[in-house]
C-alpha cells in the first residue's frame, strides 16, 4: 500500500517547534469513543470565532489546507491546527483536557455531552 501525500502545504513560517499536545485520561476517553465512531478523525486546534478556543475533532476532509500538523497523539491520532494557533502557542506544552458540556456545534464531539478544552504551560525560557 502506497501512502497518500499530504496535500496541504506547508506555510513558511508556521512550523511546530513545539512538544506535540498531551490528552488527559478524560479527553483520550471522548477521543476514544469519537473514534469508535468515527475511525478517521484529526483533533484540531483553530483557535478562531467560528472553532472557539476549543480543540475540536473532525473528519480528515473537513481540515482546513492550511493547517500544521503538530503530530500524533499517544493513541495514533494526527493533532493539527491553525498557522496562527501556532504563532500564538509556540514555546508552551498543551494538554487536551475533556469536560462535560456543549461543544461548539460542528465537531464530532458535538452531541456527546463533553467537549475538548486547552491547557498550556510555558516550556522554555521567554525573551527579556
Amino acid at each position: 500500500m502506497t501512502a497518500t501525500p499530504d496535500p496541504r502545504p506547508t506555510v513558511p513560517g508556521t512550523r511546530w517547534g513545539g512538544p506535540v499536545p498531551v490528552l488527559t485520561v478524560t479527553a483520550e476517553q471522548l477521543v476514544a469513543d469519537i473514534a469508535a465512531a468515527h475511525p478517521e478523525v484529526v483533533v484540531h486546534l483553530a483557535g478562531t470565532c467560528c472553532g472557539d478556543e476549543d480543540p475540536t475533532c473532525l473528519p480528515p476532509a473537513w481540515v482546513p489546507l492550511d493547517a500544521v500538523p503538530l503530530g500524533r497523539l499517544a493513541c495514533g491520532i494526527e493533532v493539527t491546527a491553525s498557522p496562527a494557533w501556532c504563532a500564538a502557542m509556540a514555546g508552551r506544552q498543551v494538554t487536551i483536557d475533556a469536560i462535560p458540556g456543549r461543544s461548539h456545534g460542528f465537531g464530532l464531539e458535538g452531541g456527546s455531552g463533553r467537549r475538548l478544552v486547552l491547557g498550556a504551560w510555558v516550556t522554555q525560557a521567554l525573551p527579556e
